[in-house]
């Protein structure tokens, strides 16, 4: 085999990394999606990548998009866009600057959303999550609160 095609070979292998930028918050949407600027896309829809929040009409639902407003309200964020979803919204993992834990994960330890176990997480978030549901935090305090995907599939109109 030619070392061209070696290298080739080598190259489609490897994955790009995910592109990342600043962006201006606009206004937070519920507990895992907001609107903001972005200098390349112009407004855009993001929604926090490998977590699921609680619905606004479910228990923590609104106490969840306070929380991710708090953080974010007119802040200039960095994303890191995995992908796009269905919606049409960038699905992202974001950051304040010189923060190095993500708001995603974030929300996690707060108890303000599941691990969404439908797309890849880190172990971290994992261990977040049972960390939160052990000290009772957030959406945790209830015995046997519903997961967002479940609560969403029940309330189909």
């Amino acid at each position: 085999m030619s070392k061209y095609l070696i290298a080739l070979l080598l190259l489609a292998g490897c994955s790009a990394s995910p592109q990342k930028e600043r962006v201006k918050v606009i206004r937070m949407i519920d507990g895992d999606t907001f609107h903001a600027k972005s200098p390349e896309y112009g407004l855009i829809s993001i929604r926090l990548a490998y977590i699921d929040a609680p619905e606004v009409a479910q228990n923590f639902g609104l106490a969840a998009g306070y929380v991710l407003d708090s953080i974010i309200r007119e802040k200039t964020l960095i994303v890191q866009y995995i992908a796009e979803d269905i919606y049409g919204r960038k699905v992202a993992v974001v950051y304040l600057p010189n923060i190095e834990i993500s708001i995603n994960e974030f929300m996690v330890i707060r108890g303000m959303a599941w691990v969404n176990t439908a797309y890849y997480a880190t172990d971290r978030f994992h261990y977040d999550e049972e960390e939160a549901k052990k000290d009772k935090k957030g959406l945790w305090q209830n015995p046997y609160p519903i997961e967002p995907w479940k609560f969403r599939k029940q309330n189909k109109h």
